[in-house]
């Protein structure tokens, strides 16, 4: 995938943006990782731009899983735990 594609799958028209990600002179905002993640995820590869931001990933990972719960728990008729769970994500969140 050339860096325009990559750049186009994720939302980004600046093509500087992208090669100050593989350079790591900066990292991607949440929103682009969010959607690195998912091309990841979609296409069954590693993006080499997020190697610098594996923290970052790996938070974005947790609070995506962490969602998925509350609303499973909601939706399963869980109110007050799927209340406490996300009042729980939101302080370590804040914490962080």
């Amino acid at each position: 995938m050339s860096q325009e594609q990559f750049a186009q799958h994720i939302g980004v028209t600046n093509m500087a943006t992208v090669s100050r990600w593989e350079s790591s002179e900066r990292t991607p905002q949440a929103v682009h990782m969010s959607r690195i993640i998912e091309l990841e995820e979609e296409l069954g590869i590693k993006a080499a731009v997020i190697t610098t931001s594996t923290i970052g990933m790996k938070r974005i990972r947790e609070v995506r899983a962490s969602c998925a719960a509350v609303i499973s728990l909601y939706e399963g008729g869980m109110t007050e735990e799927a209340i406490m769970l996300l009042e729980r994500l939101i302080k370590r969140m804040k914490e962080n």
